[in-house]
């Protein structure tokens, strides 16, 4: 499916005119936020000298922004349909492993910042090679921030989920300078001639601030990326291994390594044609098309975009997203303005100076013109007669009095720090004195710190949740060939596994593909854990509360102990910490997980194999003993049986037997009992002296 240059003019309109006015405010709201509470229009109404900023948004930006690291969002694979089970742990790891390399951090922490002010942020996934070396085919995964979301990213408008999984296309906008313009072009397009001129009337400007001082720049080109998703029919084709093992790949896979599989001994069997999802990528700019009239496609199922939305709903069919800060704004500013005006009286109103009569400081003005540092005489002189040589009276006969501080204008600071409080905190104390808060009490703190974010933090969820989805339908695209990747259990704990290795199960006999992701099938769920640092913490504590109220003698508190040593930090503990992993995999506390536990515990388990001399003459001594026990009782069992035997015949026959044989009988067992259990002598032993 190949789409026409004017069709992608048609999407970009509507994507770009569909809450248009939503997205002006939000773009204004992200320039109050980071740049300044002011606009030109502002500064110019505002008849104050000083213009002050006191902000009140930013401190609850930071508690989010903390909040949402200290509980990062957990992303779990689960397998379905024919799926091995553990395959969901194996890219659970693999997942793990991609989320903590920078590019992707760097891009979940642009869409919170964003995300915070004016209610969205997001980031795109997309591949590259592993390496620049020469022959080096190996792709992996990477995730790229779109930098001003809100303004360079139109969906579908017929989309409606949160996290935009229902969408048919979305573009990105990114701007380019006419240099880097040129070299995009010339990339992109084989006819490129450096010496044809271009067209940079691109007319896809984005949606810039209309507060901001800086209102975008005249020689940027502004160019789409356009992904499109659809349905194809694709052929797969299937082989058999050099074992005879059936599997299965897709043509393009075919075509691109099919020498390597004729030379793996891999026997084509036939073909199908089936339907899937795939996802096209068009660059163009306002000349055309730069990759091409077919695009391209790219790896995986789902459009590579995740949006992370604050606060959202719908509102007359429209889609309306917002922050902190756009509830926040007008108290803000007020605030800005009170305290502003404020600092005006303060600097501008007349100092509290004495009033004398002229006729008391004639000669003296000088000493009284000088202030502060600058009035260094050890004493003022002043006239004691008038000119009538009447008596002056001594000292100023007046003061000037102070500017008053209007009493709303107190009052309304405190309503307006209160009022803005209101909006962007969740109405927790600013802090807490008491010091011996009850558990219960500082959980319910806890809870009032959680409800600012709450929103944000559950559509959070949405957006990893989707991130994992376009992950999970990218690696067959991109791990499609037998490698070795890096594997990440929740402690920060890295091993290397392989991807696609066939393996003979040595129990059955068949041949295993093992980790084989090409046909994997998981269901992606999102849930709110706790920072690895902080778990460990809390588990440190409740260890030391254990180990205080278990006995040393009691069969768990070695395992308490390695426990606790396990999870040490100090720089120089690590042997410790790594004789107690050991210990508790020997003693039995911890199953091995990696190879070398794995290597750690068969060793011991063969050392315990091989007891010394003495050691095995005195099993064998026991199992002498044993066995000879055995046939006592396996004897004594026979005797009562036949005795019992003799009885029963005596009663169902009603024969004359002679019961001496059945007396003999009777004694003979009760000899052998009294051999095994000899009784008691009711004497003390007698001292023996020589």
């Amino acid at each position: 499916m190949n789409l026409e240059f004017e069709e992608i003019q048609k999407m970009h309109e509507a994507g770009r005119n569909y809450n248009s006015e939503r997205r002006q405010e939000a773009q204004d709201e992200l320039y109050f936020y980071w740049i300044s509470h002011y606009s030109d229009e502002w500064r110019q109404a505002l008849p104050l000298r000083f213009q002050g900023q006191f902000d009140q948004l930013r401190k609850s930006g930071r508690k989010i922004i903390g909040d949402l690291t200290a509980n990062p969002i957990q992303a779990d694979f689960q397998p379905i349909d024919d799926t091995p089970a553990d395959l969901g742990e194996f890219i659970n790891k693999l997942y793990r492993t991609d989320c903590r390399k920078n590019d992707s951090r760097e891009a979940f922490h642009n869409a919170i910042n964003e995300c915070i002010p004016c209610g969205v942020g997001g980031w795109r996934l997309g591949t590259d090679y592993e390496t620049d070396l020469v022959g080096d085919t190996k792709q992996i995964i990477t995730r790229t921030p779109i930098y001003e979301f809100n303004a360079t990213v139109f969906f579908d408008p017929s989309a409606k989920r949160l996290d935009k999984s229902d969408a048919d296309w979305v573009e990105v906008i990114t701007a380019y300078s006419q240099e880097d313009y040129k070299k995009l072009r010339g990339d992109l397009k084989s006819d490129y001639d450096a010496d044809d001129g271009c067209d940079y009337e691109s007319g896809y400007m984005p949606i810039t601030s209309n507060v901001g001082l800086w209102k975008g720049d005249s020689d940027q080109v502004f160019v789409i990326e356009h992904f499109h998703r659809y349905k194809k029919k694709v052929t797969v084709r299937f082989f058999n291994d050099f074992m005879g093992q059936p599997t299965a790949f897709y043509d393009d896979q075919v075509k691109e390594n099919l020498e390597e599989l004729k030379a793996a001994g891999f026997v084509e069997t036939g073909k199908k044609i089936i339907k899937r999802w795939a996802v096209k990528k068009y660059i163009c700019s306002g000349e055309g098309f730069l990759n091409g009239e077919k695009g391209e496609e790219i790896a995986g199922t789902e459009l590579p975009i995740v949006p992370f939305y604050g606060e959202r709903a719908y509102v007359d069919g429209v889609e309306h997203y917002e922050g902190i800060t756009r509830l926040a704004q007008d108290p803000q500013r007020l605030r800005n303005f009170q305290l502003s005006y404020l600092a005006d009286i303060v600097s501008t109103s007349p100092r509290p100076k004495p009033i004398f009569m002229q006729e008391q400081i004639a000669g003296f003005e000088d000493m009284y013109e000088e202030n502060g540092a600058d009035n260094n005489y050890a004493y003022y002189l002043q006239n004691r007669l008038d000119n009538q040589g009447m008596p002056l009276p001594v000292g100023p006969i007046a003061v000037m009095p102070e500017q008053p501080i209007p009493s709303a204008l107190i009052a309304s600071i405190q309503l307006m720090s209160e009022a803005t409080n209101d909006v962007a905190q969740s109405g927790a104390p600013n802090s807490i004195e008491d010091v011996s808060l009850s558990g219960n009490a500082v959980s319910q703190i806890r809870a009032m710190m959680d409800e600012q974010s709450i929103t944000y933090r559950e559509h959070y969820k949405y957006a990893i949740r989707r991130d994992a989805e376009i992950f999970c339908g990218m690696i067959p695209d991109v791990i499609d060939t037998p490698r070795k990747v890096v594997l990440t259990a929740p402690d920060g704990s890295r091993e290397e596994a392989f991807v696609m290795q066939s393996t003979i199960d040595l129990d059955t006999g068949e041949h295993k593909v093992m980790n084989d992701l090409r046909t994997a099938k998981f269901d992606v769920f999102a849930e709110i854990g706790t920072a690895y640092e902080s778990q460990k913490q809390q588990e440190r504590q409740e260890l030391t509360q254990l180990l205080n109220s278990t006995p040393p003698e009691h069969p768990v508190y070695s395992g308490l102990l390695f426990k606790y040593l396990a999870l040490s930090d100090g720089p120089d503990s690590k042997d410790l910490k790594d004789y107690a992993k050991k210990q508790l995999i020997l003693s039995g506390f911890k199953e091995p997980e990696t190879d070398e536990e794995r290597a750690i515990l068969e060793q011991a388990q063969q050392q315990q194999g091989e007891p010394d001399a003495n050691m095995v003459l005195a099993q064998a001594e026991m199992e002498k003993a044993k066995q000879d026990g055995v046939k006592n009782e396996i004897d004594m069992f026979k005797a009562q049986t036949e005795r019992f035997n003799v009885q029963v015949k005596a009663q169902e026959v009603g024969a004359n037997i002679d019961f001496k044989e059945v007396q003999k009988l009777g004694q003979q067992i009760d000899n052998m009992q009294k051999l095994r259990n000899p009784p008691k002598s009711n004497h003390e032993p007698v001292e023996m002296r020589g």
